[in-house]
């Protein structure tokens, strides 16, 4: 049982930021049901309609399609000018309207799909076609789906497998699986232990087959009477087999509020500072880059911090780093890697969406589909891998005519990377260079794109405004300095220069970004604090 994703990231697997592209205002959200069993006080279900789609919301406009479920409700929507004739929702079309009310949120949405529990599911929907810009009335029926809340409960004590997934046909799809918890200490007929892994299917619990979320929360509350013991069955990801296990739930207290203490940021940076070629390069990078988190992060949100560098920046301790991180559901993981990268097709992982791209290093290669692998098996509320990599050569460049510039910043809040990593949850992958395209560094200040990164990490408290401002930025910046190599080349090496010519943009890919509200619900740091960036900008060349 190895390596799944979500099936609804499965459309961002190619997705990029080029410069000239249009900026989401909003963080992408999911029109489906997610279940949450790692939260004690998940219990309490209620009943809804969804049609089955990715969106953005544009204010004043709608929500901007970005995908659609498969043989979903809303590939099976019909005119109503009494034409019957049947339509499918498009990705780029905008949904204006639910039942003649205006969207201007997913939460508008949301409560329209409320209201149309009478109608059992069907709704009126106001599409602007992608195609022609026609503003067109489809009806729409929605699927029956249950969403878990979490209310203020009594102190009961309940039983908890510790996971989170998502209903699919056939059962309970396991996404997340929270560290030492009783999935990852199964037994199964001869005794013998083993695990459950993401993208399993929860089939059956004692023998009932799992359905629904209710039916769940049901056959867990009648796990008192064993002492938390449950039978279950695995539909295995890899194979496709049913197989059955035994489990021990833990018992926990059902309403534990939220504290500083529940959520903690666990960093991970890791640089080729000893590479002959850029390693000067990426030492300077990761001292911008750790310097910026470290003076952004308040100490109590600090789970764990570690830098891998020099001759311990290989393979096998990078992922025994991973590994060693102790983390708990509620965290935050954010690991950024500099470096050599390529990629080969042909070592490409089991559903890895970057193909095949690793990192090279000396002492053996690392690929990008096991080290996320190992990150996303931690469990954590917000997984985050972030790169700066190519396979470049020796860079030699003009001298640069470089200024120190101070900026200090008082604040009494959540600095900016502290609402990006403590109120989100879901899954960021992230590459600096786009497929066929180098990243570059110089020695005096880095890595392009981390050099931009730092100038934008104390400044967004959005994804999506973040990370396409720093795709903006660095493609810029990448411009500007191909201009003035190619115009000045000095003793830069012509293997080098056909490369820079060769290359018409750098921009960052998208292998997973799928984020969605979480906000936390404790106090922020007590202040006020002084936030100070301190970079390197390059005013120009002699």
């Amino acid at each position: 049982m190895n390596r799944s994703r979500y099936l609804w990231m499965l459309v961002l697997a190619a997705l990029v930021w080029p410069s000239d592209v249009r900026a989401q205002p909003q963080a992408v959200q999911v029109d489906t049901a997610q279940f949450d069993d790692t939260a004690p006080g998940t219990r309490i279900v209620s009943e809804t309609y969804r049609l089955g789609f990715m969106a953005h919301a544009q204010p004043g406009l709608g929500l901007v399609v970005d995908s659609v479920t498969p043989n979903g409700p809303a590939t099976r929507i019909t005119r109503t000018d009494g034409s019957n004739r049947r339509g499918i929702l498009e990705v780029g079309d905008v949904i204006t309207a639910v039942d003649g009310v205006p969207l201007n949120s997913m939460d508008d949405y949301y409560r329209a799909m409320d209201r149309s529990k009478p109608n059992q599911g069907r709704v009126m929907l106001t599409i602007m076609d992608v195609n022609s810009g026609r503003r067109i009335h489809w009806s729409a029926q929605g699927d029956l789906v249950h969403i878990a809340n979490r209310p203020n409960l009594d102190d009961a004590m309940v039983y908890r497998l510790q996971f989170r997934g998502m209903e699919v046909p056939g059962g309970i799809r396991i996404d997340q699986i929270t560290p030492n918890g009783p999935l990852t200490k199964l037994t199964n007929r001869d005794g013998a232990i083993t695990w459950a892994e993401v993208g399993d299917v929860l089939t059956s619990l004692n023998g009932v087959p799992v359905q629904s979320f209710p039916q769940f929360f049901q056959l867990m509350e009648q796990a008192r009477a064993t002492g938390g013991f449950v039978n279950l069955t695995l539909r295995d990801i890899n194979t496709g087999r049913l197989v059955p296990l035994r489990a021990q739930a833990v018992l926990v207290n059902s309403g534990v509020p939220l504290t500083n203490g529940d959520r903690k940021i666990h960093v991970l940076i890791c640089g080729l500072t000893e590479d002959q070629s850029i390693g000067e390069a990426i030492s300077r990078s990761v001292d911008a880059l750790s310097t910026q988190i470290q003076t952004a992060i308040a100490p109590e949100f600090v789970g764990s911090f570690r830098e891998i560098t020099g001759p311990e920046c290989n393979a096998t301790a990078i992922i025994r780093a991973v590994n060693s991180i102790q983390t708990s559901p509620n965290d935050t993981l954010f690991c950024y890697y500099l470096g050599h990268g390529a990629y080969d097709p042909a070592r490409a992982g089991f559903n890895d969406p970057s193909q095949g791209h690793f990192f090279q290093i000396p002492s053996g290669d690392l690929m990008r589909h096991e080290l996320w692998d190992r990150l996303r098996r931690k469990g954590t509320r917000l997984t985050t891998l972030i790169t700066d990599t190519c396979n470049v050569q020796s860079i030699a460049r003009p001298r640069s005519v470089l200024e120190q510039r101070m900026t200090q910043t008082r604040i009494n809040d959540f600095t900016p990377l502290e609402r990006l990593l403590l109120f989100n949850r879901g899954e960021i992958d992230i590459s600096a260079s786009s497929r066929d395209e180098f990243s570059w560094f110089t020695s005096s200040l880095g890595g392009w794109f981390t050099y931009n990164l730092c100038q934008r990490i104390n400044k967004d408290s959005d994804w999506d405004a973040f990370l396409n401002t720093v795709s903006q930025n660095s493609n810029a910046y990448f411009q500007q300095r191909k201009m003035a190599i190619l115009a000045n080349p000095g003793n830069t090496a012509s293997s080098v220069l056909n490369s820079l010519r060769g290359q018409q943009n750098m921009r960052p890919q998208a292998f997973r970004f799928a984020v969605n509200a979480d906000p936390y619900r404790g106090n922020p740091p007590t202040g006020p604090r002084t936030l100070s960036d301190s970079l390197t900008v390059e005013t120009g060349v002699n």
